[in-house]
Parts: C-alpha cells; structure tokens; sequence
C-alpha cells in the first residue's frame, strides 16, 4: 500500500493544479481576444478605404469589395494565430530568446527521438559544382 498524503502536500499539489488551470485560462483568454482584435484590425483597414473611396468616386460596389476583402483577410490572420498557437502548444516550442522549460500542453510529453543525421552522413548524393539543382528549381522563392 501506497503511503497517504500529508495535508500540507495535497494543499502544495492543489495550489500547483490551480496555478496550471490559471495560466490556461489566460492563454485560452488572449487567444480569443488576438482572434478579435486581429479581425476587427484587418476589417477597419479595408472598409474605411473602401468607404472613402466609394464616396469619392460615385461607384458604390467599391465599399462592399473592400469590406469583403477585410473579412477574408481576417479570417485568413485568424487562421494563422491559431496554427501558430497550435503549433506552440503541440511540440512544446517557446519564441525564440526564451530559455528554461518547453510550455507544454497538459500531459504531453517533451520529444525525446534522436536528432537526425545530415545528410551527408545518410549517403545522400551531393550536385556536381557548377550543375543546377532541380530542388533550387523548383521551390519558390516568395513563399
């Protein structure tokens, strides 16, 4: 049989559970309120343009391409907050300069698989000098 608990460590591992609880609460609360503010920014900078211009030059399908030009590039801002929250709560990644522990999820585990080899030691083939190759060719470079 396990040993019992005092009551000063269950009280400690409360007060650690509630601290957990708290800062979860406050990432969920900035979450919505970026969600918000990134939308609302991005709306305001196209409706208020569209309205004016609108206004200036007679034509008054402007104002409504503009205000849907402003969802659509909210939605998309949206959209990447959350993958980035996502991606940051997932693989436990802090911004970069943070030093110290990964902020994890509850109950995730930090990654502990080996780091790759390079591929230089995979046996991977290197280009020639001087030849092009297809994998500069083919990527993008505005992407």
């Amino acid at each position: 049989m396990g040993r019992r608990e005092t009551a000063e460590e269950f009280r400690e591992r409360r007060k650690k559970k509630r601290g957990e609880d708290n800062r979860r609460v406050m990432r969920m609360t900035t979450l919505i309120l970026q969600l918000g503010i990134s939308m609302m920014t991005c709306i305001f900078l196209c409706g208020i343009p569209g309205y004016f211009l609108a206004g200036h030059t007679g034509h008054p399908v402007i104002f409504p391409l503009f205000l849907l030009l402003g969802v659509l590039s909210g939605f998309r801002s949206c959209y990447q907050v959350i993958e980035r929250f996502n991606g940051r709560l997932i693989t436990g990644r802090k911004p970069e300069g943070q030093e110290g522990q990964p902020d994890m999820a509850p109950g995730r585990q930090p990654d502990t698989k080996p780091d790759r080899k390079p591929d230089s030691q995979k046996g991977a083939q290197v280009p020639e000098a001087g030849g092009e190759d297809e994998d500069e060719l083919d990527e993008d470079p505005w992407i």
